[in-house]
């Protein structure tokens, strides 16, 4: 990790060749000082590398790297056109890592890295957004909770019709309050593929929510939650639902 760490904020010939090794490395430190050191290196040098990389668990965060140089961070109030043509290479280079192919980490870096794609350079093409669901769908839910947050955020953001029925089920079955309100915040703005019934048993749980204890903004949280999911409700499904949300 430290030599890693001295290809940090410089140029160096020989940062790519040796921190590349070690971007799918099991430590998460040694693996993200390998990521940190390619991404100080110009963008010219590796972009190709990372997206046609044949270890799709090396693929995944060489990509994430390349999401966080190659485009602008808005959080941070920049302003610059997107390189389309790059961002349709990510977006295929991404949709060609299999699933299978990933460990736990591996997997958790690919839906995340198609979270800051899609923040970077914007949501693609309705074809592409479809082939996105299609890779990322059948494996939700998962077997844990890491993976069924990322999963679960991602595809609302893309609307994928069936996260409600699944992110209900999630909701429902959860043990503690903290997934609970993980799955409630994704799902807030969500607005494809609700029922009359899938909606009412979310707008139930602000009732459970109620009871529940936090620290000092808690009750303002669940608020917010329950502010967005409101805003997501089409007109006619605030009329039939509107004794519940009079709740």
């Amino acid at each position: 990790r430290h030599q890693l760490e001295n290809f940090h904020g410089a140029h160096h010939k020989s940062a790519v060749t040796t921190a590349w090794p070690h971007l799918s490395h099991p430590d998460r430190f040694v693996r993200w000082a390998a990521m940190t050191a390619v991404m100080h290196q110009p963008v010219d040098k590796w972009r190709n590398r990372a997206l046609g990389e044949k270890v799709h668990n090396k693929r995944v965060v060489a990509l994430l790297g390349l999401c966080k140089v190659a485009a602008a961070d808005p959080a941070n109030g920049e302003t610059v056109s997107v390189d389309k043509q790059l961002a349709a290479a990510v977006y295929k280079s991404l949709g060609e890592v299999k699933w299978d192919k990933l460990n736990h980490t591996g997997k958790l870096t690919l839906v995340r890295t198609y979270q800051i794609a899609l923040v970077r350079f914007g949501k693609p093409n309705a074809h592409a957004v479809e082939k996105i669901i299609a890779q990322l769908e059948p494996h939700f839910p998962a077997p844990d909770f890491e993976q069924n947050w990322l999963l679960c955020e991602t595809l609302v953001f893309l609307q994928a019709p069936g996260t409600a029925a699944k992110g209900i089920k999630l909701l429902q079955a959860a043990d503690t309050q903290e997934e609970q309100i993980e799955y409630a915040r994704s799902l807030r703005m969500l607005k494809a593929g609700w029922s009359t019934e899938l909606r009412t048993a979310y707008f139930n749980w602000f009732l459970k929510a109620a009871s529940y204890r936090g620290g000092r903004s808690f009750s303002i949280f669940i608020g917010f939650i329950r502010r967005d999911a409101v805003a997501s409700l089409s007109d006619q499904e605030k009329v039939s639902l509107k004794d519940l949300l009079a709740k």
